[in-house]
């Protein structure tokens, strides 16, 4: 189901993977929850360690990683990861944003973004948009450069492969998820009550919406009930209902 968000949710190619490393399960879960019907087989990782036992036995095309984990830092890894694997497309999550941890994850991680928790999920989406193109473009480079070799010619790619302009991910159609709700009305959520609200669209529990949003369930009952408030509904189930155009005119 398309999500009620101003922007429009990106899809990936079936084929790709994505690798989520974190310590906590809570968050590789949420992450996973953020990332569901959107095309990619999502594995999980919870230590440096483990996620490079993956790695080294099946193609991965892009990584997330927490910075603070036990036994080895998220930068660490990733440096790990671009020498051995420099056509993985690599983006860091950190609940401690500091300059250092940002040079460090730049200068040793050579990630694609870095990105601060609680982060929104449009945001980690194009995070992950941005890693796979720029691992779809790493592996078009390495196996130009191939063919060059392979055929003994003379002169380098001048071209640029890919336009800076072009996302990968297709554009679905306008979201019909909130046909149901007043456009007024749903303007009066706020950004993150929205965030709850495409969730609760998309048939997730309050454990599922707190684990993706990186909030506590009780912090994702109170959005509920600001938002039930705001959209005169009493429950999730209602506002599925009226998302799916299967309700009536409610009784008072």
């Amino acid at each position: 189901m398309a999500r009620a968000s101003d922007d429009a949710a990106r899809t990936w190619p079936s084929d790709t993977t994505i690798l989520v490393v974190d310590d906590e399960r809570q968050v590789t879960q949420g992450l996973c929850v953020l990332l569901r019907g959107l095309g990619p087989e999502v594995l999980q990782a919870h230590s440096a360690d483990e996620a490079l036992g993956i790695l080294r036995r099946r193609r991965i095309d892009v990584v997330v990683s927490d910075e603070c984990m036990p036994g080895m830092r998220g930068s660490e890894f990733l440096s790990i990861v671009a020498r051995e694997f420099p056509k993985t497309g690599r983006v860091i999550l950190t609940g401690h944003a500091t300059v250092e941890a940002a040079v460090r994850s730049i200068n040793e991680g050579k990630v694609c973004r870095f990105l601060q928790k609680p982060c929104r999920p449009e945001a980690f989406r194009a995070a992950i948009d941005e890693a796979l193109r720029a691992a779809i473009h790493a592996r078009m480079s390495a196996d130009l450069l191939d063919f060059v070799h392979l055929e003994g010619l003379d002169f380098s790619p001048t071209d640029e492969s890919t336009s800076s302009n072009t996302s990968l991910g297709r554009q679905k159609p306008a979201p019909t998820s909130a046909v149901g709700f007043d456009p007024e009305l749903l303007a009066t959520l706020s950004a993150r009550e929205r965030d709850v609200f495409d969730l609760v669209v998309d048939g997730l529990r309050v454990s599922q919406i707190a684990a993706a949003l990186f909030i506590s369930r009780h912090t994702a009952r109170n959005h509920l009930k600001a938002i039930f408030a705001k959209l005169d509904v009493h429950s999730q189930t209602e506002v599925l209902e009226r998302s799916r155009g299967r309700s009536g005119t409610r009784s008072r």
